[in-house]
């Protein structure tokens, strides 16, 4: 099963056939609002353009055990954009199995002590705490051909 099968399922036109994929882009956090219920909902993303040019995959082999300083930082830093989502929308994270929990705990999503800290150098608030969130995760490094 893909996720492609969930995302893309339906009548695209019944939500006005808005779909918008980004790629390349470096995500700073998601903020949040409540709903009427007081149920947390991600409803904006803090975004910019990813400060490294996307290497070719047998240079990633060829620079393995070699540190990496992001170029052009400044330039990001100060393109970062917000977007949010219509009412009804949904937002859909694919940092993978490792960046997507750090995502969401420097948004304010996660346990209790991470979330604290982070709220504490970073500003901001603690939106959900969420103990087991980033605990057993494992992601495919390397996939056997």
């Amino acid at each position: 099963r893909r996720a492609s099968d969930v995302l893309l399922k339906g009548d695209l036109s019944a939500n006005g056939g808005a779909l918008t994929v980004r790629y390349r882009q470096t995500v700073l956090k998601i903020e949040f609002e409540e709903t009427a219920d007081g149920v947390p909902k991600a409803a904006c993303v803090v975004f910019g353009d990813s400060p490294d040019e996307l290497m070719p995959v047998d240079s990633i082999a060829n620079e393995r055990g070699t540190e990496r300083e992001p170029r052009d930082t400044e330039r990001v830093m100060n393109s970062f954009k917000k977007l949010c989502v219509n009412p009804g929308g949904e937002i859909w994270l694919s940092a993978g199995s490792i960046y997507t929990p750090v995502l969401l705990m420097k948004s304010g999503v996660g346990p209790k002590a991470v979330v604290d800290k982070v709220v504490a150098k970073n500003g901001g608030k603690a939106v959900k705490y969420i103990e087991e969130l980033g605990k057993n995760i494992h992601d495919r490094n390397f996939v056997p051909l």
